[in-house]
């Protein structure tokens, strides 16, 4: 046997999963198990014999239990867990069995998950649950009086504390402590509300868009700001009027840039966008989004630089970004060949 090198009969233990070596020196020989691909795990099968690894692909070095999230875009199983594709990392859980057309409402706090929704014919709750989609503590009722099953809630995680907030007559807010337990309560000035708002968080404040139905028939929306501890501060801007008793001018997204903030409304033949200081005043007016765009239908998100505008386009679902200033940017895009809602 030669230093170093491969063993020769003697040495050979006659296993396709080990690589064999031997020391002439010590007169000894190691049989290690087959890393071919260098990633730090073992071989699964070697030449069709199982070696009782786990990585099941040893030639590729980006593959072994543990890997990253398979991408959307290829079939390969990158982290050896026999599936391809994205990952159900949980099954459904159940919040809540009332039949609700009002939709519940999600944030993030960097740890767990809050969720606000309608929890009866009458009431609203709120329940935290954890990133493993179990439910944590019990659901805090925040209101009972609705008298509609459509309307909606508006939720917000500040930094401390989650914000639930719901229109009937004017807006109200419950405040919920990380733990679930403690509420505190407060109520706003602005009155004449019909039950639609959305609301963000600043880091400092609450912003709140709003529709309303005003004495003369017509509809609108409104715009309004509190601290931390639900005060208001000023007074409500009138962002747009409709002069038609049938219309629908419902907010649908309202969100916090960094430095304004962006409301992407109902308008007719679409999805309207209003840019919005950071102390309330109407920067600007976008464009008209999309055609046929449906109630409850279109989501929107802020990537740091500009909208995306998910939204349902009479068959497939499409997708549109949106800059800053509320321009679209190219056309829509297909996301979907038919929309799953």
């Amino acid at each position: 046997l030669e230093a170093g090198g491969a063993a020769d009969g003697e040495g050979d233990d006659s296993d396709p999963c080990t690589g064999d070596s031997c020391d002439t020196d010590y007169g000894t020989c190691a049989h290690e198990y087959v890393d071919a691909d260098g990633d730090g795990t073992y071989a699964a099968e070697v030449g069709g014999t199982a070696c009782g690894g786990n990585d099941c692909d040893d030639a590729r070095d980006d593959v072994f239990p543990g890997a990253g999230e398979e991408s959307c875009v290829d079939d390969l199983d990158r982290n050896c867990d026999c599936a391809t594709g994205p990952e159900i990392l949980l099954e459904d859980a159940t919040i809540t069995s009332f039949g609700q057309m009002a939709p519940p409402r999600l944030v993030w706090t960097g740890s767990e998950y809050g969720v606000s929704y309608r929890s009866g014919a009458s009431s609203a709750s709120f329940v935290r649950i954890a990133e493993d989609g179990s439910i944590l503590g019990s659901a805090v009722q925040v209101y009972d009086h609705f008298t509609e099953t459509d309307l909606e809630t508006a939720l917000a995680w500040t930094g401390s504390r989650y914000a639930v907030a719901w229109a009937v007559g004017y807006i109200q807010l419950a405040f919920v402590d990380p733990a679930g337990g403690s509420m505190s309560s407060a109520a706003t000035p602005w009155s004449g509300l019909d039950g639609t708002l959305e609301m963000a968080w600043t880091g400092s404040e609450l912003g709140f868009a709003w529709y309303s139905g005003l004495a003369t028939g017509d509809t609108g929306i409104y715009f309004g700001r509190t601290d931390a501890g639900g005060s208001a501060i000023g007074s409500e801007v009138t962002l747009l009027v409709f002069a038609d008793p049938g219309g629908s001018a419902r907010p649908r997204a309202l969100l916090w840039t960094g430095s304004g903030f962006g409301l992407f409304h109902d308008i007719p033949g679409g999805l309207g966008f209003h840019g919005i200081g950071p102390a309330g005043a109407p920067v600007v007016e976008g464009d008209t989004i999309g055609v046929s765009v449906m109630s409850n239908n279109d989501v929107v998100a802020w990537t740091g630089s500009e909208y995306g505008v998910a939204y349902y386009g009479g068959g497939p679902l499409l997708l549109q970004r949106v800059s800053a200033a509320g321009a679209a940017i190219g056309g829509p895009v297909e996301a979907a060949p038919t929309s799953p809602l």
